[in-house]
């Protein structure tokens, strides 16, 4: 009986040492799943604060963009406009009417905010101006009547 009880107690001593390990480890993983879900529920907390913030400053970032868009209707115009003459050396007519319904976003914009539209009106035919000098004769001609018949300020 001697071997055996020797064998049945080393078997017993490392049955302990296993579940002790095995238990340590669940217990660290429980620990770790309990902060986990501590820290989505504080998540979740600061996105409805700052979903919260945000639609309070609504407001103003409404207004931030607005200005944006004054911007940028008037240099998406000026971006147009130095492409008005195609590559084959050709007047680019949907340029010429894009460059008009820009002008037109841009006077509307103005007009929005409650502005004075004759210096508007004023600085976005100075661009035209300057734009449409670099064409030739025929087809400065059709790019003006082509600009005439789309926009709606003047």
């Amino acid at each position: 009986m001697g071997p055996f009880l020797i064998a049945n107690i080393v078997i017993a001593v490392i049955s302990v040492l296993i579940w002790f390990f095995l238990n340590r480890a669940s217990v660290r993983a429980n620990r770790l799943v309990e902060l986990l879900e501590l820290i989505d529920k504080k998540n979740n907390k600061q996105i409805e604060l700052l979903s919260l913030i945000l639609e309070s400053n609504s407001i103003s970032l409404d207004d931030n963009k607005n200005k944006q868009l004054l911007a940028d209707y008037f240099r998406e115009a000026k971006l147009i406009g130095d492409n008005l003459i195609l590559s084959d050396g050709k007047l680019n007519k949907d340029n010429v009417i894009k460059f008009a319904e820009y002008g037109n976003k841009y006077i509307e914009s103005e007009k929005l905010k409650g502005e004075n539209i004759d210096n508007s009106i004023d600085l976005f035919t100075m661009l035209k101006n300057e734009k449409f000098s670099k064409l030739t004769g025929n087809e400065k001609e059709i790019a003006n009547k082509l600009y005439k018949d789309s926009i709606t300020f003047l």
